[in-house]
């Protein structure tokens, strides 16, 4: 779809798996092997007719339902079946979605992306590096090495990168990163770093400031306390809620 936006050209068949994975290994499966004529298979595809509510066989090209694949035309019915598959079953989706997209972005200003370019921008990094985070957060009323921050990082490491994406989302609002990583978070006025600062009150639950990427952590007594509290608020404060 990205390459779509972008009014890129398709590789049928490479793009394929990007949408069905398991037709493309079985068409790349069928391209190295002989004895196509014993599956029986036709220039064609099945569909469901939601209007009718059955299913029904497509040609993928002229005759195609006639026309049965051997070994010596099986390439054009691979390609034939990819190009259906990833452009012709969506043909009046897409262009419409390209219109609506050209409209807002007008294409010459999106010449110069790569799809994997354009896709980092719309979508931000998805892999949250713990030593990256750590290099670019700044300390407000707490040093690097007190201890509410040694045992924060703690738990930051043993998080999986699903829990690291609800963490940075309760913090500054989005659970990706912009390109560049940390080092290019915005905030409401310009690059803002991933800020700790020690809040008030005792064993609460953590809040936050997403314009400012502002975490507040209140003093626990004990590193499993800190641990209960942020997890609370990362599964359940993500959306927006606050805790008190």
């Amino acid at each position: 779809l990205v390459k779509q936006l972008l009014g890129h050209t398709l590789s049928p068949l490479e793009d394929l798996q990007f949408i069905d994975n398991q037709l493309h290994d079985q068409l790349n499966f069928l391209l190295k092997e002989d004895g196509t004529e014993a599956l029986e298979l036709t220039f064609s595809t099945t569909l469901l007719s939601t209007w009718e509510n059955r299913t029904i066989d497509v040609p993928i090209k002229p005759q195609g339902i006639e026309t049965p694949v051997t070994d010596q035309n099986k390439k054009e019915y691979v390609q034939c079946l990819a190009q259906f598959k990833i452009q012709e079953c969506t043909n009046a989706e897409t262009w419409a979605l390209q219109k609506g997209f050209w409209k807002v972005i007008p294409k010459r200003y999106l010449k110069p992306f790569t799809p994997n370019e354009f896709s980092l921008l719309l979508s931000g990094v998805p892999h949250i590096d713990l030593e990256e985070w750590k290099t670019y957060t700044r300390y407000v009323r707490l040093s690097e090495d007190h201890r509410l921050v040694c045992w924060f990082w703690r738990l930051v490491n043993d998080l999986t990168q699903q829990e690291k994406g609800l963490l940075l989302k309760f913090c500054t609002g989005s659970p990706r990163l912009p390109p560049g990583g940390f080092q290019n978070l915005m905030g409401l006025s310009g690059p803002t770093k991933f800020t700790i600062s020690l809040g008030d009150g005792r064993n609460k639950v953590p809040s936050a400031q997403t314009c400012f990427n502002l975490l507040l952590l209140s003093n626990y007594s004990c590193e499993q306390e800190l641990r209960n509290k942020v997890l609370i608020a990362i599964r359940y404060g993500c959306e927006g809620f606050e805790f008190s």
